[in-house]
């Protein structure tokens, strides 16, 4: 069975890391999960420019979360 959930990713932590949604709404300040289990403020969600989420790696850990039996869509490390 497929599950449907909507994800936005941020580069925060070194990485970009996927969230729940629902998170960019969360006030500044507040502690929130990424799919990985990193844990980050919630400033840092708002606060990243668009130069990061270029330079900045996929997680590794947010992808194999996301699609652990499909390595061919793994990015490259």
């Amino acid at each position: 069975m497929s599950r449907n959930i909507c994800l936005h990713w941020y580069p925060v932590a070194g990485a970009r890391h996927a969230f729940p949604a629902e998170l960019a709404d969360t006030e500044h300040d507040e502690k929130v999960q990424a799919i990985c289990d990193e844990v980050v403020s919630s400033t840092e969600l708002h606060e990243r420019s668009e130069l990061a989420w270029i330079t900045e790696p996929t997680c590794i850990r947010c992808w194999d979360q996301l699609f652990p039996d499909d390595p061919a869509l793994a990015p490259a490390h």
